[in-house]
């Protein structure tokens, strides 16, 4: 039981290493290129905060995106927050 424990402790803390900071991608990160943008979707229960994806960069091509972004929403500058892969539904 505890080599299983531990080979599996081991699988994970590799997964967890082989998507560590590339993984943590910011807006401003997304955005450093002509082609990245950043997608979300609104937290329909907190309208400032949202699951966003990184789109066309070339080094960032859909992975999440974290932290502070200024979105436009119907044509309006929205300060948004990007978090977690779930919204509450």
């Amino acid at each position: 039981m505890i080599r299983v424990l531990a080979f599996v402790a081991a699988v994970f803390s590799g997964i967890m290493l082989s998507t560590g900071p590339a993984a943590a991608v910011s807006p401003a990160d997304c955005e450093n290129t002509p082609n990245g943008w950043v997608d979300f979707t609104l937290d329909p229960e907190d309208q400032s905060q949202a699951v966003c994806i990184c789109r066309d960069d070339p080094i960032y091509k859909d992975l999440q995106v974290f932290g502070p972004h200024l979105a436009t929403v119907a044509g309006a500058p929205m300060a948004i927050t990007c978090v977690g892969l779930e919204v509450s539904a």
